[in-house]
């Protein structure tokens, strides 16, 4: 699981989701910058409940498809060999599409739902984080790609869920601690926007190496040995 804990923080720092933290935090709460630079308890407060609504939201659909993966994976066991190598394949491809080395077009275009008009309340950040899970992000959209294949090989419905829970926990972590800590963020936010590119190739490097594992039949034993640093 500590394969997907990293893969989820890595897509959390991602180019298109990083620098666009200030702005969704802003449309959940209704709160302009300045208000949320402020230390205001109750604005702390609104903002934390409306981050946790919003990590819930995708955080369902997340986990949602690594359970819908692992299924359609057990139908097809028999194929499973198959389903491994193409998927490994598959993977590697996406880790050097992240570095910027193989043209994939469809993956360059984002497909979500857009909220003109924010829903209200909590139950409309569940909804737009939900919105967010559902729309294919250029640089989400690979690494999540990569763990969804291998929760297509899970032996049981369980393992393709955990999967999928610790990615989503690895994406939600960062989003929760900047809303309890925003201030603080955005005057470290420049400096860690500079290195996009650097995460961009690190995400594309461990793709690679994770399609490799995959492609080999070795990825349990990687993935033991990472649980166990975590």
């Amino acid at each position: 699981m500590g394969v997907a804990l990293v893969a989820g923080f890595f897509s959390f720092f991602s180019p298109c989701v990083f620098p666009l933290i200030p702005s969704y935090l802003s449309y959940l709460t209704g709160f302009t910058l300045d208000e949320l630079q402020s230390r205001s308890l109750r604005v702390q407060l609104f903002t934390l409940l409306h981050t946790i609504c919003f990590v819930a939201g995708f955080s369902v659909i997340f986990i949602s498809l690594g359970a819908s993966a692992t299924y359609f994976g057990q139908i097809l066991f028999q194929y499973r060999d198959w389903i491994m190598r193409v998927g490994g394949v598959v993977v590697i491809v996406l880790g050097l599409y992240l570095m910027g080395m193989v043209p994939v077009g469809f993956l360059s275009q984002e497909r979500r739902f857009e909220f003109h008009r924010r829903p209200a309340g909590f139950l409309g950040s569940w909804l737009v984080g939900c919105s967010f899970a559902i729309g294919w992000t250029p640089c989400v959209g690979p690494v999540l790609g990569a763990i969804l294949i291998y929760a297509s090989t899970a032996s049981d419905l369980s393992k393709g869920i955990k999967l999928l829970s610790f990615y989503s926990l690895g994406f939600a972590f960062p989003f929760i601690l900047i809303s309890l800590a925003f201030n603080f963020f955005l005057s470290r936010m420049k400096v860690v926007s500079r290195h996009g590119l650097a995460v961009r190739t690190i995400s594309g490097l461990l793709l690679v190496g994770m399609g490799i594992v995959i492609l080999t039949g070795s990825f349990p034993l990687v993935s033991q040995l990472l649980d166990s640093l975590f």
